[in-house]
């Protein structure tokens, strides 16, 4: 038996528990309700990009050439841009193959496996259309399948 002011204590004690309890189902209800809500016309579909390395099996590597869309120099900020240039041209054009590797002392961003200067060329112009007025031919090992 409880008495006096013990009493009170128990009480305030009993409420202070069950008032979050009931606050927390009601919250869990709250955030139930917009998951079932059905998609509205207005959201934003994001395309889905495969990020993913890719190897190519029965490959072999000749002369040939890519497109150079960016080069940098050394530092973290450059990688950071060689790899931002790799996501803007895979988002873009997301069939073509995209190499970012440290040729020491730089950071560079080629795209494609091209044969012919010509079909370089072609992806040359659309790499500059997207801002990369640096944008270069290079030769050199292209991997390729037969």
């Amino acid at each position: 038996v409880i008495t006096g002011d013990s009493a009170k204590h128990a009480e305030s004690k009993t409420e202070s528990v069950e008032k979050p309890i009931e606050r927390h189902e009601n919250t869990t209800q709250k955030k139930t309700e917009p998951a079932n809500k059905p998609q509205d016309e207005n959201e934003i579909n994001i395309p889905t990009v495969d990020m993913r390395k890719k190897v190519m099996r029965g490959s072999h590597k000749i002369v040939g050439y890519r497109v150079q869309a960016f080069s940098g120099g050394n530092s973290r900020l450059d990688r950071q841009k060689a790899e931002q240039a790799s996501t803007a041209i895979k988002m873009k054009y997301p069939g073509q193959p995209v190499y970012v590797h440290f040729y020491s002392p730089h950071w560079i961003c080629r795209v494609g496996n091209y044969r012919s200067f010509e079909e370089a060329s072609e992806m040359l112009r659309k790499v500059k259309a997207l801002g990369y007025h640096q944008a270069c031919i290079v030769k050199g090992k292209i991997t390729v399948q037969y």
